[in-house]
């Protein structure tokens, strides 16, 4: 969407790839949508919306990992803790994960 929303020849095209890719820039829904997008198109318009998105799936993330350590399902807890590292290693989720493990160490 992005490629059309920047290199399309027909106006037509171009302006429903803008108004399609500023709908979904907000609300996909997994970690490595946002990460992948970030990492082709770092510069473009959509950046700090997708940015801001990518932080809050992993806030989402970081809370079902606490809970599954805390009902003792370690598996689905670092499936958590890899998919943040993985893809959102900006966050803050990640941070907080970084720090803990430093703690813990």
């Amino acid at each position: 969407l992005q490629e059309l929303a920047t290199e399309a020849e027909d106006p037509k095209l171009e302006s429903l790839a803008l108004d399609r890719l500023a709908e979904s820039s907000g609300s996909f829904k997994d970690l490595s949508n946002g990460a992948e997008f970030l990492k082709h198109y770092p510069g473009s318009e959509f950046s700090e919306t997708v940015s801001k998105r990518l932080d809050d799936l992993a806030e989402d993330l970081y809370g079902e990992a606490l809970l599954y350590q805390r009902i003792g399902d370690q598996e689905k807890a670092l499936d958590r803790i890899q998919n943040i590292l993985t893809h959102a290693p900006l966050s803050p989720a990640a941070s907080r994960l970084r720090a803990s493990a430093v703690v813990e160490s």
